[in-house]
């Protein structure tokens, strides 16, 4: 199973969502101080 990709603005709530479906899933970034991930991780 491939990891899912999503965005959550400050009030996190898809964030909270993401964390109570136990898959895996990177975050993208908020800001960006935040991103240290590269459009390699999307493949």
């Amino acid at each position: 199973m491939s990891a899912l990709v999503y965005f959550s603005s400050s009030s996190e709530n898809t964030h909270r969502f993401m964390q109570r479906l136990g898959l895996p899933a990177t975050r993208i970034p908020l800001n960006e101080r935040d991103r240290s991930m590269s459009g390699s991780e999307f493949g």
